[in-house]
């Protein structure tokens, strides 16, 4: 399972593009904008894909023709299948950016703000638990596949959701979250260039095929 909702603002519109052997579709480029704990504005550039033969079964109008009118600037609620960037496993270089596969769209106001995601899949990395002053961070990453494509979901879960997963997640097990997309910016240590990358923040944890509270002393 891969669903997300997101509130995005339109920046630019590609209309109509045509692969061959593939059904034609529209790109919107968008901006998902987060603000931090200390106040900074956080954006991050994402795609938005939706086919032209494509249903809305609430609107029942072609996605990828409604995509390409929408105006320069529109802020717009997408829900559908959120892919990460996949990188060159040698070179590690971005080989496909973020993008949505849009399920609906739907225009909002501007002051609406909406980020949702659910996720399940096997455990790709054994959960890493950081431990700081008076909180704690645990970091995995769910594999989803796809389209004959694997997909590596970073995750981030702190506190109590960390613990869960710490403890009954392991390895290749099956297992699910819901929470929403976070913008996670540092800067690169050997060129001092500042990065940014989407990663998943975990709020609940769902267990599917796990190790069970009697087996923790085998952990």
């Amino acid at each position: 399972m891969n669903i997300v909702s997101l509130t995005l603002q339109v920046m630019s519109v590609d209309p109509v593009i045509d692969i061959p052997g593939q059904p034609s579709f529209s790109v919107a480029g968008c901006l998902l904008t987060q603000t931090d704990k200390d106040g900074n504005l956080l954006e991050y550039s994402i795609s938005v894909k939706a086919n032209n033969n494509t249903f809305s079964n609430s609107t029942n109008k072609d996605l990828g023709t409604m995509l390409s009118a929408v105006p320069i600037g529109t802020k717009l609620l997408v829900t559908g299948n959120y892919y990460p960037e996949l990188r060159n496993r040698e070179t590690k270089e971005i080989a496909e950016d973020s993008y949505i596969l849009a399920h609906s769209i739907a225009g909002v106001k501007a002051q609406t703000n909406f980020n949702h995601i659910y996720l399940s899949g096997r455990c790709a990395i054994m959960p890493k638990q950081l431990q700081f002053t008076s909180s704690s961070k645990t970091e995995v990453a769910i594999a989803i596949k796809d389209n004959n494509k694997s997909y590596l979901y970073n995750i981030e879960a702190w506190n109590g959701a960390g613990n869960i997963i710490n403890r009954y997640v392991r390895k290749g097990e099956c297992f699910g979250i819901e929470g929403g997309i976070d913008i996670n910016q540092w800067q690169d240590k050997q060129t001092g260039e500042g990065r940014k990358m989407l990663k998943t923040k975990a709020n609940k944890i769902i267990l599917m095929q796990t190790k069970n509270a009697e087996q923790d002393d085998n952990f």
